[in-house]
């Protein structure tokens, strides 16, 4: 007769220090019980040890469509329900062209707001840095997903939204532009 399996336990430490390279855990391990917060300011006030570094999140622009967009939202609006109890406490802004509309992408019908760009090439829209960044703008997001391609690998769009006091949910600039130098090394 089998023995029955044990599973190892997880442990998740806090970040309590982020250079860019290297992080320095804090000793203090992370609640692993499902809790549930009143609003987003006490979450981060929760999670975040450095107040000078909170920041609260309550509108964030989806820089990209299909498949991707939907998981994104998806994704977010479970974890909203799951921290939160209401899905709808940040609102997702979509980036769209009239293609889209026009065939009804699953994505947008998820959207608390659409925010229309030019049709044609991705880069009149999803991939151009100035249109993601010139939405994000005026429309007072406090973050952008871009998703894992179009013009998330562009090291000009974090500089670009940190600028405008942005956040951009996704790897640091810096980061960006050492993984390209590494992808031209190779060639």
């Amino acid at each position: 007769m089998p023995r029955p399996m044990t599973l190892p336990s997880i442990q998740t430490f806090r970040v309590s220090k982020f250079d860019g390279t290297s992080a320095t855990l804090s000793s203090n391990l992370v609640d692993q019980k499902n809790l549930v917060f009143n609003d987003i300011d006490d979450f981060v006030n929760h999670f975040c040890e450095d107040p000078t570094k909170a920041r609260s999140i309550r509108k964030i622009l989806v820089a990209t469509n299909g498949i991707a967009a939907v998981k994104c939202i998806l994704s977010m609006r479970k974890l909203l329900k799951q921290f939160f109890r209401n899905d709808r406490i940040i609102e997702f802004v979509c980036l769209t062209t009239e293609q889209e509309i026009q065939s009804k992408a699953e994505f947008l019908k998820m959207a608390d707001y659409l925010v229309s760009s030019s049709a044609g090439a991705n880069t009149n829209n999803y991939a151009s840095v100035d249109e993601i960044v010139e939405h994000a703008t005026r429309n007072n997001v406090d973050a952008v997903w871009a998703d894992w391609g179009h013009a998330s690998e562009d090291p000009r769009l974090p500089e670009e939204l940190s600028k405008r006091n942005i956040v951009f949910i996704g790897p640091p600039s810096k980061a960006m532009f050492a993984w390209g130098i590494k992808l031209l090394a190779r060639l």
